[in-house]
């Protein structure tokens, strides 16, 4: 019979760490290095199987804690996102009502202007799927004056863009 050294301690140890994260007999074997059978006969002599059914409880508790920390960083990125957007979208409809009130007089800009505000809106009711937002946190409605068909004594009528979902 050859001899064979014994296998060290410390492959036995990983074994069983690879073992109790729930990969197979053979996946262990083949990670460590060592025959199948032995793995096989680690995991019945040292009661493997009944460890990891004691051990899992304590393991998915401490997943879950994990999960709920990261889903929580999430949601604080998502709403600190949510508010810069919040904040461009505000910025752009108080320029395009600085841009309509400073091209009242011509159609072209006033239509660019109209068709760049309804981007935007669609932009923010994408937005508010996203994120979240209701109707009415969202809805920014601007007032133009100065806008639309003059009358004789040079007064304009009021517009109105509003952005945010339909």
């Amino acid at each position: 019979m050859s001899y064979r050294p014994p296998i060290d301690a410390k492959k036995r140890e990983q074994a069983k760490a690879l073992f109790l994260s729930g990969i197979t007999m053979e996946q262990v074997a083949e990670a460590v290095e060592v025959n199948l059978s032995t793995v096989k006969s680690w995991a019945h002599r040292y009661k493997w199987p009944t460890v990891k059914r004691q051990v899992r409880p304590l393991v998915q508790s401490m997943l879950v804690q994990e999960q709920t920390k990261v889903s929580a960083g999430i949601a604080a990125g998502l709403e600190a996102e949510g508010r810069k957007l919040r904040e461009t979208l505000s910025k752009d409809l108080q320029g395009t009502a600085t841009r309509l009130a400073s091209h009242w007089a011509s159609p072209d800009s006033i239509r660019e202007e109209l068709e760049r505000s309804q981007v935007v809106r669609q932009v923010a009711a994408v937005a508010s799927q996203i994120y979240g937002w209701d109707k009415e946190s969202v809805t920014s409605t601007v007032r133009i004056g100065a806008m639309g068909q003059l009358d004789d004594q040079g007064e304009g009528e009021n517009a109105v863009i509003e952005a945010g979902p339909e």
